[in-house]
């Protein structure tokens, strides 16, 4: 929560009147490119008055829609990618109800090519003026405008990581009022005289008859009254309010995928598969060929890795080094005095072949998992497959990482590789786990093969 209760509604409306004139502005531009122009040859005219209220019309379902996948509830912390991505869904399923809207109505054939043009346009449009909506926004909250009045209670530790969490935000700190102790008339008070907004508990351990009063004097003042829990690691799963007869609960949902999203991300996984397998097999078989050429030994190796649950399966890789390369991992550990077995990797490692460096710096050696990925025991995005003595070795919240199916490439592989510290890996992981969509997956898919073709953070 960043803005006041008055600021939030003024944004909503403004936001809610720019959809609307960059929808009807798209479709305009259509009609316009298609029957105006004369760009595109016209066997029959159309008047502009019927599409534009067609337009306005259709803009209502549009604008339902975007409110009820929450595109106005403003987040001025979320990215332009993840908005865009967003946005673009709402697009589609706004097109599909217009264009089945359009079926209904008889009387009146629409132009096809103005409403795909007006789709396409619509979604620019409301990308741009998303946008400098959203940096006006912004600017406006670092100067302190239309920003919540913010007070914590209770002076212990955790009022104190808050506090410092909040000035860090460049949009939180600009309304944060500071730390107050917990009493009722101190808190009056201050909802009075500094019109605070919200209110934040930092000690959950209170008795239930203070902070019932606490909640009551925020009631009072139509303030914003806050529970910060001191078991924040649950927290990172799904929370939900459940009610059994007159006790309130607080659900963790269970992070593991829903059966339909395992359907459609192991669709995914085996048809991209098979065609990646289809497509580069004449370019497979040249690198299998100068494995053998370069150095002797096997063309595939294979490793026992640790798979969903524990699992153990082989993963297959294009060999990279040579044949005595396990048994020198207790002389690498010595030289380089490394303590942790975990993420072995060296940058100028001896047992790589000539052949093997190229195959590593372009992820070249990874292709043949794509056969783990037919079997089922990988994904094409998850957390990297761990070697057994590595689990061996977590701590208990990285075992999580193990909770799922492990993937080709995942967060860390586009977050920097082995430039990454094994820490770094497990909580790219872990937030991947916890964040998991159809929309990452390919978002992180797509954005493989540009850090792949760097080479930066692969050896």
């Amino acid at each position: 929560m960043v803005f006041s209760r008055r600021a939030e509604r003024i944004y909503r409306f403004v936001l809610l009147v720019l959809d609307f004139i960059a929808i009807n502005a798209a479709f305009s531009l259509a009609w316009w490119i298609r029957f105006r122009s004369g760009l595109i040859p016209l066997k029959e005219f159309q008047p502009y008055e019927v599409y534009i209220i067609s337009a306005s019309l259709a803009s209502f379902f549009w604008l339902l829609v975007f409110a009820y996948r929450r595109h106005y509830e403003i987040d001025v912390h979320t990215s332009a990618s993840h908005e865009a991505e967003q946005l673009l869904a709402s697009t589609i399923i706004s097109a599909f109800i217009t264009m089945a809207l359009s079926f209904l109505y008889r009387q009146f054939s629409y132009s096809r090519l103005v409403f795909a043009m007006g789709t396409v346009f619509s979604y620019l449009f409301l990308l741009v003026s998303r946008g400098a909506f959203r940096t006006l926004v912004r600017e406006l909250l670092k100067k302190g405008y239309g920003c919540i009045r913010t007070v914590i209670l209770g002076e212990n530790e955790q009022a104190q990581n808050l506090r410092l969490a909040i000035l860090r935000d460049p949009y939180l700190s600009q309304g944060f009022m500071g730390i107050i102790p917990i009493q009722t008339d101190e808190l009056k008070k201050i909802l009075i005289e500094k019109r605070v907004g919200r209110v934040i508990l930092a000690d959950p351990t209170i008795s239930e008859e203070l902070m019932l009063e606490l909640i009551y004097e925020c009631r009072k003042e139509n303030a914003v009254f806050e529970l910060l829990p001191h078991f924040q690691e649950l927290l990172k799963g799904r929370a939900e309010l459940s009610r059994v007869g007159n006790f309130n609960l607080l659900a963790i949902r269970d992070v593991a995928l829903k059966e339909w999203q395992r359907v459609v991300k192991r669709a995914m996984d085996i048809t991209i598969s098979i065609l990646v397998i289809l497509a580069l097999l004449p370019f497979f078989l040249v690198v299998a060929l100068l494995i053998k050429l370069t150095s002797p030994g096997p063309v595939f190796y294979k490793q026992v890795r640790v798979g969903r649950n524990g699992r153990r399966f082989f993963m297959y890789k294009f060999r990279s080094m040579y044949e005595d390369a396990d048994s020198r991992v207790d002389e690498l550990l010595k030289k380089y005095q490394v303590a942790s077995l975990a993420l072995i990797k060296f940058k100028h490692d001896p047992r790589v072949t000539p052949i093997g460096r190229f195959l590593r710096k372009y992820s070249i050696d990874e292709f043949p998992q794509l056969i783990n990925v037919l079997k089922g025991e990988m994904s094409l995005v998850g957390p990297r497959p761990p070697l057994v003595r590595e689990v061996e070795m977590y701590e208990k919240w990285q075992l999580k990482r193990v909770d799922v199916v492990p993937g080709m490439t995942g967060l860390w592989q586009i977050s920097g590789r082995s430039d990454t510290t094994f820490e770094e890996m497990v909580k790219l992981d872990l937030e991947y786990i916890n964040n998991w969509s159809i929309w990452l997956d390919i978002k992180i898919l797509l954005a493989t093969p540009i850090v792949v073709l760097k080479g930066k953070g692969a050896y």
